[in-house]
């Protein structure tokens, strides 16, 4: 299992991930900027709930829950 270390932060009991704006930079190479799973996941390598490179989409998750 592959170990990253993305800038995160905690949100309504999500762990939301954020990689490099520049996807040559990125830790994840050819991922998703933005990665969200549940908090009490954190650590198990479990497929995120979210993927994707619009931050928007991360707030429109984040407020339908």
């Amino acid at each position: 299992s592959e170990s990253y270390s993305l800038t995160s932060f905690e949100c309504n009991g999500y762990q939301i991930f954020i990689d490099n704006e520049d996807n040559d930079e990125r830790e994840i190479k050819d991922g998703y900027r933005f990665h969200i799973i549940d908090v009490d996941e954190y650590g198990y390598g479990k497929k995120p709930r979210l993927e994707t490179n619009d931050f928007s989409q991360v707030l429109e998750f984040l407020n339908d829950r």
